[in-house]
């Protein structure tokens, strides 16, 4: 199953793109269904309705998944249909992209899709070519680089790294170059966080833990030289989205909701989640009835749960214990502020919520980004064998 940092992403990238494609709200009439549509302005008004209705209450991974379901096919005959019209420039432009875009998503929903995959890739690599739609050839290009290193990171061959170094490195420099290109936009360090999975899956194929520091410093060098302006910022988060990666140690400190100072070690060789929420985040409230489930099912087999208040009043992080009927541990990063080693969402670079991490008895991580399915099924996993 795709991870939720890479499916809320990509609906946030396509948010940003379709948006601005589309503009002001169309007044043409939406056709009853897009075989009826005949004209450009039909076309993109029946596409526009179903991009509005499939993301209606989009707060669950469930909700997201239903899109995918709903959207893409949808995306991908339109955007056929308009390519096949002709067109101006502006109308070809909202064609390719709404043609890219929903076969991307479509390929995050069935990697498999040979069909798709290769209309995918040929589309982006025509527009790669491109000298008459400069934008969506830069949006291409993140496309296809993400879509490569997923593919790449499927394919690491153990103690080879002599066969893949060239492609690895190719990548690394991309990935600066549409750092540099969409610095100010939506993708701040999102190539530079595949290059760092890549680079963690090599050394865990060839037996060399050194390789993902030595990556992580160059594309730190990178990220804090003169291109950019947050150079302080980009060098956290990155710290951090290497600190949460799967297998690395985990601890946590801070104060909780009611002053007390928090002790990781009273967890010691215990199964933990730990749900980074706040009580203005409608997602991380609709979540919260999974965290509680998953205690209530697991608890007495060992599960401990443990809530950290992001960007929160510490009131207000009550008031949500009490609603929520919240019975675990909450930190108030607002009561932790003066701590010397800071804030435990900057520790771990986390910059959207709810993020959910599975902690395993040796204390490190298991899983990150876990909602819905994919954190019962993690959770269930640790205690398949309790009677």
């Amino acid at each position: 199953m795709m991870s939720k940092q890479t499916l809320i992403l990509g609906l946030a990238i396509g948010w940003f793109v379709f948006s601005t494609a589309c503009g002001e709200e169309l007044e043409t009439p939406v056709p009853a269904s897009l075989d009826e549509a005949t004209t450009f302005e039909e076309i993109q008004a029946f596409v526009e309705h179903t991009w509005t209705e499939s993301r209606k209450n989009l707060k669950t991974l469930e909700d997201q998944e239903r899109f995918l379901e709903i959207y893409p096919p949808v995306g991908i005959a339109a955007g056929r249909k308009i390519i096949a019209l002709g067109g101006d420039d502006e109308s070809m432009e909202n064609g390719y992209r709404i043609l890219a875009y929903a076969l991307n998503w479509s390929l995050r929903k069935y990697p498999d899709n040979a069909e798709h995959a290769k209309e995918w890739d040929t589309l982006i690599a025509e527009l790669k070519k491109s000298e008459n739609f400069p934008d969506i050839v830069n949006d291409s290009r993140f496309m296809f680089f993400y879509r490569q290193s997923r593919l790449f990171k499927e394919n690491i061959p153990k103690n080879k790294f002599d066969a893949i170094k060239d492609e690895f490195n190719a990548m690394k420099e991309e990935a600066k170059e549409l750092l540099i290109l969409k610095q100010t936009q939506y993708a701040n360090t999102g190539p530079t966080e595949y290059v760092l999975d890549m680079a963690r899956e090599i050394s865990i194929a060839n037996s060399n833990p050194e390789l993902l520091n030595d990556v992580l410093e160059e594309m730190v060098r990178f990220i804090t030289s003169d291109h950019f302006e947050k150079k302080k910022a980009n060098e956290a988060y990155l710290r951090g989205y290497c600190r949460r990666m799967t297998g690395s140690p985990f601890e946590l400190w801070g104060k909780t909701v009611d002053g007390n100072d928090f002790n990781w070690a009273d967890y010691k060789g215990k199964v933990v989640l730990i749900d980074f929420t706040a009580s203005w985040c409608g997602p991380c409230r609709a979540e919260m009835p999974n965290v509680v489930e998953m205690y209530d099912k697991y608890h007495d087999k060992g599960l401990e749960v443990i809530c950290v208040g992001y960007e929160d009043e510490t009131d207000n992080l009550k008031k949500m214990i009490e609603e929520d009927k919240i019975v675990f541990p909450m930190i108030s990063e607002e009561l932790s502020k003066d701590d010397l080693r800071g804030l435990p969402s900057e520790h771990y670079g986390i910059r959207g919520i709810p993020e959910i991490f599975l902690i395993g008895k040796d204390g490190r991580i298991i899983a990150t980004g876990l909602r819905g399915p994919t954190l019962r099924d993690n959770v269930e996993k640790q205690f398949v064998d309790e009677k």
